[in-house]
């Protein structure tokens, strides 16, 4: 007997036509057929293949094969073959044994940085075990790596193999570690698998890891010897997909196709929709208008590489009462509870002693599981307004509940107690494991009653919260349950270490959902599509990062690592394969995908590069496809121009001239948008906190050490030579980095590359400016001025106005010529100055009116975005101030720029306003500056005090980031139905076919 390997064509529909195959060569009358085995990649594909035998069997009674996916078949394996099975704990559990197996000295003090590279190591390990293999040592792993990774690359070998004693010693196992343990049982015991194995069937797989490889050879060579019957079928046309030749070639195995007989349908091509979409709401209403029900199972399939669409998804099929079965891995980070968890666990972190942020404990109280839980009690919500008006009044950005006893009445502070213990108290107090499930059991017990009467009606949030209560019983709460792996931890009596652990198992956990029976609409992630074919397949967001998926980052394996390590290097090549095989396993395809522009919105979405191939390819065929264009049509109401100006806001705009000093951000707001500098200056509405992103921090944090660092030569000459020979900076740098507190911001991940960028960054500058001093083109740095304030007084009616502005570095130079510098910092590395709009504004010819058009004029007269004005403003008051500031030197013998500092630009560090202006261009602006800029601030103050409205920003790109968004939409939307009732009008239109596709 030989091994067999056979190929069939993916619209010849693989599992009808490989039951068709088993029909004619097995006996399922036989109860010996219970020994034989097949095996697919997913359980999914097994419950189809279950499905079709029973539908075409058509007989009372009959016996199955062993039909078990790849998952299940391993474990079955390692069960039957060890003589002392292991116990399977989570693969969650892994990181505590990690962290066991690391030396005591490689360990850092701090958990969170251990923790992470930990989990970032465990995907290292998970390579190995699927190539079979012991990692080597690094010994020169890359030199930007922390120095907790490097130690542990250049030990990388003896942590693997301390990893895997401890498992043995512990008697424990992990299902993603079975794969390199059957395999050497199979080489032990191999005959023992004819004790239970009279044949084997490997159904639909495609590439294969040499682990997993080594166990199939073992495995067939074992059944062949034995003269037992060993088939392999491929979902691929003849010739093979690429991907699947490789496998062969692996294997050392020839392909033939299936028998013409056995195929459930001629090869045939599908037909193909394409979907544009430019935003979710579109593309969820259209999927939904396509669907028609049918009790079979294959009859649609809703594909969604994301498990974030789930959510709008079935929010519309419920209306639709047809039923549903959802096979997918959903991430719990979008339900509800563990998104509350995951506060309590955020405000633990942040509290200081006794003390918890505002922000954060206002999070919990006012969360809307709470509300709900308590939505039929008033005092609930009446204690809930005291808290919200007491944080209000007294501003206190922390708070202890000492604080707020104080506001209590005794009936109140005995209801707030018994919240207080189970949200805040019980998480203060984590001295074990015991206590962390504890108190988690506490938070569940709370929210009992809520979960009891949401399922008395079943729905997506009782469906999710279902599988999220398993997901915590199976892979959580043993955890904390099984003092082995708590045994000897450096960090078993570290309160912060269970918060941190219990953080990652909730952050990374998944919900395998999977409907059952095989019935109705089957909505099914990417890889469970495998094998399945259906008469008509949705699948939504294919756009690049959905499909294919970008997987996390993990400096430890990037390409270059995985050649130094040996470890086999893959691209997308599986992807494309599945990709294919979905499409043509199908009669009608639907692809749905995003389409939207860079700079046009937010929302950027590309299509999938599978996208792009297959239309390539049809093309190039001269197959047909159907790309169907969605034409929308809107009419919009008539665009409010302005808030019509009162006598009260002029008024208060006099006030404001009243007072004398007037900043360059005050004639900016109003340049920019004069209604946010009614909002900001004549409402004084307060803007809303920024929630500072990462860029925008580590841009502060340049800026404080840029501050910090000249500061300290403030008048004294400086050598950035020396600054970067000496690495004097750096002490300053460590300082500054722990004032900043980026631990406790930033994951580790991003804060080692935040700490990079900002080292980069700052040697970017130092090298440049040193490269300049070793040629000799900088003779001498003075540092004149740092965050230096400038006056200068302005007539203005009957007011003298006093404008100001802080420059953040006024820096002398010699440069040859003596220079000064007007510098002000951007954290921005693309800010440039406009050198091109200076020859608009000397030919600028200021308006007589004050209407829209010439506030515009004048603002564009500064660039793109004002760009210049700024600088302008700075220039204006530096030559206001001269003969102060350039003391001993003479003004006709030295140059005056203004620039932008962008040290995070690495080819252009300092950008100057002036760079190509001739020397008399150069004296004619300066002029013009000293004397005539004067007039354009006079004409931005006409306007505002005598325009008659204020105008909304021509440039919508400038609301994009606007504190006063809401406010702003809110104004206009009553405004409008103060006047006419304006309607809005949408009209969509398919291409060439109307009717649904799916009829």
């Amino acid at each position: 007997m030989e091994i067999r390997a056979f190929s069939i064509p993916p619209s010849s529909q693989f599992l009808k036509s490989l039951v068709n195959f088993c029909l004619k060569n097995l006996i399922f009358e036989a109860p010996e057929i219970s020994k034989i085995f097949f095996i697919f990649p997913t359980k999914r594909a097994c419950f189809f293949f279950k499905y079709y035998l029973v539908e075409k069997l058509e007989k009372a009674s009959f016996f199955f094969p062993k039909i078990l996916s790849w998952e299940e078949f391993i474990q079955f394996l390692y069960v039957e073959l060890t003589p002392e099975p292991a116990l399977i704990f989570p693969d969650s559990a892994k990181i505590l044994l990690f962290l066991k197996s690391l030396k005591s000295e490689s360990l850092d003090k701090d958990p969170l940085r251990v923790f992470f590279w930990a989990s970032k190591f465990l995907e290292v390990f998970e390579e190995f075990e699927k190539e079979g293999t012991i990692p080597p040592n690094l010994l020169y792993p890359p030199e930007e790596l922390p120095t907790q990774a490097k130690a542990i690359f250049e030990n990388l070998s003896q942590t693997y193999i301390k990893f895997r004693s401890l498992l043995k010693e512990k008697g424990i196992i992990f299902s993603s570690f079975l794969l390199k343990e059957v395999r050497e049982l199979l080489l032990a015991f191999k005959n023992k698998i004819l004790e239970f194995m009279e044949g084997l069937y490997f159904c639909g797989f495609a590439a294969l890891r040499k682990a997993e490889r080594d166990i199939w050879q073992i495995l067939m060579e074992t059944l062949i010897k034995a003269n037992k019957p060993c088939n392999i079928f491929f979902e691929t046309d003849f010739p093979p997909h690429p991907l699947i030749e490789e496998t062969l070639k692996d294997l050392k195995i020839n392909l033939q196709p299936l028998p013409k007989e056995y195929l459930e349908l001629p090869p045939k091509e599908p037909e193909i929709f394409f979907y544009p979409f430019s935003d979710i709401e579109t593309e969820v209403e259209k999927g939904v208008e396509l669907i028609s029900f049918s009790s079979k199972p294959d009859y649609l399939g809703i594909v969604l590489p994301q498990g974030v669409t789930l959510l709008p998804l079935i929010q519309r099929l419920e209306d639709l009462e047809i039923e549903i079965n959802i096979t997918l891995p959903f991430p719990t980070t979008f339900l509800p509870l563990n998104q509350f968890i995951l506060t309590l666990l955020k405000a633990q972190k942040d509290r200081i002693e006794n003390q918890y942020l505002s922000e954060n404990f206002f999070k919990i109280i006012d969360h809307p599981l709470l509300k709900a839980l308590f939505k039929e009690k008033a005092y609930f919500f009446h204690l809930l307004q005291k808290l919200k008006n007491f944080l209000e009044t007294k501003k206190y950005l922390k708070i202890s509940k000492e604080d707020i006893d104080e506001i209590l009445s005794p009936i109140e502070k005995e209801f707030f107690d018994s919240i207080y213990q189970i949200l805040f108290k019980n998480w203060e107090d984590l001295e074990s494991p015991d206590k962390v499930k504890s108190a988690l059991n506490k938070i569940l017990e709370v929210f009992k009653p809520l979960f009891i009467k949401n399922s008395e009606e079943e729905n997506l949030y009782t469906y999710l919260t279902r599988f999220y209560l398993s997901f915590l019983e199976k892979e959580v709460y043993p955890l904390f349950e099984i003092s082995l792996l708590w045994e000897d931890l450096p960090f078993s009596k570290n309160k912060e270490f269970y918060l941190l652990f219990l953080e990652y198992l909730l952050n990374s956990g998944e919900l395998p959902l999977m409907g059952e029976p095989l019935a109705g609409v089957q909505i099914l992630g990417f890889l469970e599509t495998r094998l399945l074919s259906f008469e008509n397949l949705i699948v939504f967001d294919v756009n690049e990062r959905s499909l294919p998926p970008s997987s996390p980052l993990n400096p430890l394996l990037t390409e270059e690592i995985k050649r130094y390590l040996g470890l086999p290097v893959y691209r997308n090549e599986l992807w494309d394969y599945y990709f294919e095989r979905l499409i043509h396993s199908s009669q009608r395809v639907h692809l749905f995908y995003f389409k939207t522009s860079k700079g046009k919105t937010e929302f950027f979405k590309e299509p999938s590069r599978f996208i792009q191939k297959l239309k390539w390819q049809r093309e190039k065929e001269k197959k047909e496809f159907r790309e169907m264009i969605f034409s929308q049509r809107l009419i919009c109401p008539k665009k409010l121009e302005a808030l019509p100006k009162s006598e009260e806001d002029q008024m208060t705009i006099l006030s404001f001239l009243d007072q004398g000093k007037l900043s360059r951000s005050f004639f900016e707001t109003y340049l920019t948008c004069p209604v946010k500098f009614y909002f900001q200056y004549l409402l004084g509405l307060k803007p809303q906190e920024e929630t500072l992103l990462e860029d925008k921090l580590l841009g502060n944090f340049l800026h404080k050490f840029f501050e910090t660092l000249f500061s300290s030569y403030l008048n004294k000459p400086v050598s950035f030579s020396e600054l970067l020979e000496n690495s004097l900076w750096l002490s300053l740098f460590k300082d500054l980095w722990k004032i900043f507190g980026f631990e406790k911001i930033f994951d580790p991940l991003s804060l080692w590359i935040s700490e990079q960028i900002a080292i980069s960054s700052i040697k970017n500058y130092f090298t440049a400016l040193s490269q300049l001093e070793k040629e000799g083109r900088i003779q001498e740095t003075l540092i004149l001025g740092v965050e230096k304030e400038l006056f200068s007084e302005v007539p203005y009616n009957s007011y003298n106005l006093n404008l100001w502005g802080r420059i953040d570095f006024l820096i002398r130079r010699k440069e040859g010529l003596t220079k000064y510098y007007l510098f002000d910092f951007k954290a921005n590395p693309r800010k440039t100055p406009a050198e091109r709009s200076l020859k608009s504004l000397l030919n600028l010819h200021l308006p007589e009116n004050y209407d829209k058009e010439a506030l515009q004029k004048v603002k564009n007269s500064f660039g793109q975005d004002l760009t210049n004005f700024q600088l302008l403003f700075y220039l204006y008051l530096f030559l206001k101030n001269r003969k102060n500031l350039l003391k001993e030197d003479n003004f006709l013998r030295v140059e005056i720029n203004a620039g932008y500092l962008t040290p995070s630009n690495l080819e252009k560090p300092e950008k100057y306003l002036f760079t190509n202006l001739k020397p008399k261009d150069y004296t004619q602006f300066l002029k013009f500056i000293e004397t005539d800029f004067e007039m354009i601030i006079i004409f931005i103050l006409n306007h505002l005090l005598n325009s008659e409205a204020f105008y909304f920003t021509e440039d919508e790109s400038n609301c994009r980031y606007c504190n006063y968004q809401f406010p702003c939409k809110n104004l206009r939307n009553n405004l409008r139905y103060e006047g006419v009732h304006y309607e809005i009008k949408i009209e969509t239109h398919f291409g060439s076919n109307r009717n649904n596709p799916l009829d």
